[in-house]
């Protein structure tokens, strides 16, 4: 399916409006919920999380989250893990003020600046490598 026959058939989805108010608001939400329960699988930051909660002899060493905690120790994973928390706070609060919100996209280039210079000193390019993806040349 090309781009323009996807933009052709939301421009189409326009004349089904009217059919969509009929829809109760809880339907939309459980919609939303389901989607957004579905981004999360997968994701190295939600699936590192949930694995550093398990003792360290239940992980799984095939599963590639769980075997770098046992490649690594906890101690760096929960390290690493820390500074994207640490991360997600600054840019959420940055978000809810009105007066900062503006700056927002801004703080997003401050981040990779942050990942190619900051980060490389405070872990080893072997930590790097096995808890974050690779950084382009």
């Amino acid at each position: 399916v090309t781009g323009f026959s996807v933009h052709l058939l939301v421009l189409a989805s326009l004349t089904a409006a009217p059919l969509l108010s009929q829809v109760p608001l809880a339907v939309v939400w459980g919609v939303f919920l389901f989607l957004g329960a579905k981004v999360l699988t997968g994701n190295q930051f939600v699936d590192r999380t949930k694995a550093l909660l398990v003792d360290t002899n239940r992980l799984d060493p095939a599963d590639s989250v769980e075997r770098s905690i046992l490649e690594l120790g906890r101690r760096p994973v929960l390290r690493f893990t820390f500074v994207q928390v640490a991360c997600l706070t600054l840019l959420w609060l940055l978000k809810l003020n009105k007066l900062t919100s503006m700056i927002f996209p801004s703080v997003i280039g401050v981040l990779l600046v942050l990942r190619a210079t900051l980060i490389p000193r405070v872990f080893t390019p072997r930590q790097l490598l096995t808890l974050d993806t690779e950084m382009g040349n």
